[in-house]
């Protein structure tokens, strides 16, 4: 499988090479051409979020539980337009790691998931932006839980090609679409290829305290082949605050879908919860 993951990226960076190939050169840049998910709970960053569940199949847990994670995207080489630096590609490497804690159970660790993945990013227009590349999941039953319940690992891995679009219109707001097709299923029998998303987010920068805070709303819609396209609906509204080479966010999110760790996607979830994000 890691022999396979390692080289379905290679014609990823050798057709971004010649997409752009002569434009300006830069290694590990901080300015991204492609927008963040704002609620998507896939996407990569520093966050702890107190969530409260008001509905829950997972057993033997509590309606309070801490997520953590840790993770950000990595642009490891840039080539843009000389022209407009805001044009042009970038190749990312994506990495992270989360994890849930159950507050009703002494802060059992219920789950963990790291993430990684590598992608090409594309901007030739100033309201277009496109990303292709590779996203692993691997997804593991906290030990605390799995001692106090005998719950064992379902093995829930995937590895999935992904493509997406971004469209920036009216100054703030994003709609943003992305498709995956899974090459590679730790459990077959469980897990099936397919996955769509979609999403609209507005921002609202340089509202609050002299200019240096925003606000901003977002909604993230999932589904997957595994679950027959059952939705997964993610809303989030607060604060942004970015300073030079990061942004803060401070607000509210609430969740209806899926459990968004692996080896519980046959369980469902809905939540509200308060969190803080880092974005960088």
């Amino acid at each position: 499988m890691k022999f396979i993951y390692k080289f379905s990226v290679l014609p990823l960076f050798l057709f971004s090479a010649v997409v752009c190939a002569g434009s300006k050169s830069r290694l590990f840049p901080t300015e991204h051409l492609y927008p963040t998910y704002l609620a998507d709970p896939y996407e990569l960053n520093f966050h702890m979020q107190l969530r409260s569940y008001d509905e829950s199949t997972i057993p033997d847990t509590g309606s309070s539980r801490t997520d953590l994670m840790a993770g950000a995207p990595l642009i490891l080489f840039e080539q843009s337009n000389t022209d407009n630096p805001h044009h042009g590609w970038q190749l990312v490497f994506l990495s992270g790691l989360r994890g849930q804690f159950d507050n009703g159970n002494n802060q059992d660790s219920v789950a963990w998931e790291g993430i990684f993945g590598l992608q090409a990013v594309f901007r030739d227009h100033d309201d277009f932006a496109w990303h292709l590349g590779t996203k692993h999941y691997s997804s593991h039953v906290g030990d605390e839980y799995a001692e106090r319940t005998g719950r064992t690992r379902t093995q829930y891995t995937r590895e999935e090609w992904r493509a997406g679009i971004a469209w920036t219109f009216n100054e703030h707001y994003t709609f943003y679409s992305d498709i995956a097709y899974a090459f590679s299923l730790r459990n077959k029998d469980l897990q099936d290829h397919g996955r769509a998303q979609i999403g609209l987010q507005y921002e609202k920068p340089s509202v609050f305290l002299d200019g240096k805070a925003g606000w901003y709303s977002a909604l993230d819609i999932s589904a997957y082949e595994e679950d027959d396209w059952d939705k997964n609906i993610t809303f989030q509204v607060g604060f942004a605050m970015p300073t030079r080479d990061r942004r803060w966010r401070f607000g509210l999110e609430y969740y209806d879908g899926r459990s968004q760790y692996g080896e519980f996607f046959q369980n469902k979830d809905k939540y509200a919860s308060i969190g803080i994000w880092m974005d960088l």
